[in-house]
């Protein structure tokens, strides 16, 4: 039964955490260490693993499926580093990383930004290979702060939030358009294991869980 109280805590930073990221088996947490560093905890021994980072300040982070790759990134750029051996994979310029997520498969990494924007990145060729929110249709959006890929991986949700007003969308990939717009929903999105279902958050003062049909 869960009590609520605290199992342990993790200090030692030198500035405000603001990144956190579970390995998939929940046996590593990775922190931003510090405004320079990035931290791997073994939270079994506690062991903590400070790495130089490419970037300062990180906002975002997420580990791929099979725990090898993580992806983190500031308001500037954003990071592909291997986990074993602590190497930078890639640095993707000016990719403004506000939410992270990666498809099922591990292939892809869904980055939303500072601006609205959404930047897809193909992890093996490291590599953006489309921007999702330069289209006619797509405005006024806000920051991206939630992304979800269904577990099909044909599907993207993102929500968007600018003052006064959110929205969360679903974007066909392989068209690279959105397929459908969900009003006064909000972050964060998370699908359903059968992808059939899409749940957000109510945007506004009362809250609340809205389930959407997603297929």
């Amino acid at each position: 039964m869960a009590t609520g109280r605290t199992t342990s805590t993790l200090e030692g930073y030198e500035d405000a955490v603001s990144a956190l990221a579970f390995s998939p088996g929940g046996k590593t947490l990775f922190t931003n260490g510090g405004a320079k560093d990035i931290r791997f905890t073994d939270l079994a021994t506690g062991h903590d693993s400070d790495l130089p980072s490419k970037i300062q300040n990180v906002h975002a982070a997420v580990f791929s499926p099979d725990g090898k790759i993580v992806a983190y990134g500031n308001n500037n750029d954003s990071v592909l580093l291997h986990v074993a051996s602590g190497r930078t994979l890639a640095i993707l310029k000016w990719v403004r990383a506000n939410s992270m997520a990666f498809s099922l498969d591990g292939k892809t990494v869904a980055i939303g930004d500072i601006t609205g924007n959404i930047e897809v990145c193909d992890v093996g060729g490291r590599r953006i290979t489309a921007q999702l929110g330069n289209e006619v249709q797509f405005s006024g959006a806000g920051m991206v702060y939630s992304v979800a890929f269904s577990p099909d991986g044909r599907t993207l949700a993102s929500a968007n939030q600018a003052p006064g007003t959110s929205t969360v969308r679903l974007w066909d990939l392989a068209a690279k358009r959105i397929v459908r717009n969900f009003g006064n929903a909000n972050h964060p999105v998370v699908f359903s294991p059968d992808g059939k279902t899409l749940a957000t958050s109510v945007y506004g003062a009362q809250g609340g869980v809205q389930l959407w049909k997603a297929t």
